[in-house]
């Protein structure tokens, strides 16, 4: 989920993005954990709104390669638009970026071996999965 009971973001925060309202759980730790390489190959297996992704990609710069999964194909449109806006100051300084519509399972058919330099699962139930009843998850409707 989105929430962290007051460890997350708070939406459109640090992280956050109000156009997208998405506040990634513990976006700091985990970017701090992968310690991000400039330049570097770069796995987000569980892409979703791109929260995380967002801030991999700022870290990477122009030379660098992010490869979002995500089988849910509205979560990777959302994706999609938000990482196809890179903030005007890095607007020339963005990396290349690749969304594959597939589960993280996938990633061995789809990633040379020993070609990324980290990877990122953020797993567990998506927020937009839960607010949406259409989808069958939701827990008000």
């Amino acid at each position: 989920m989105d929430e962290d009971f007051g460890h997350a973001p708070k939406r459109g925060g640090r992280g956050g993005n109000k156009e997208f309202g998405h506040a990634p759980v513990l976006l700091q730790e985990a970017i701090d954990f992968l310690a991000i390489r400039r330049g570097g190959t770069y796995i987000d297996a569980t892409l979703g709104g791109a929260g995380h992704s967002y801030e991999i990609a700022r870290r990477l710069g122009a030379p660098g390669r992010l490869i979002g999964f995500d089988k849910d194909s509205a979560a990777l449109g959302i994706a999609r638009q938000r990482l196809d806006q890179p903030p005007v100051e890095l607007a020339g300084d963005w990396p290349q970026i690749e969304l594959v519509n597939a589960s993280f399972a996938e990633i061995g058919k789809r990633v040379a071996p020993h070609s990324a330099d980290g990877l990122l699962a953020d797993l567990g139930l998506s927020s937009m999965q839960l607010e949406d009843a259409a989808r069958g998850f939701s827990f008000q409707a």
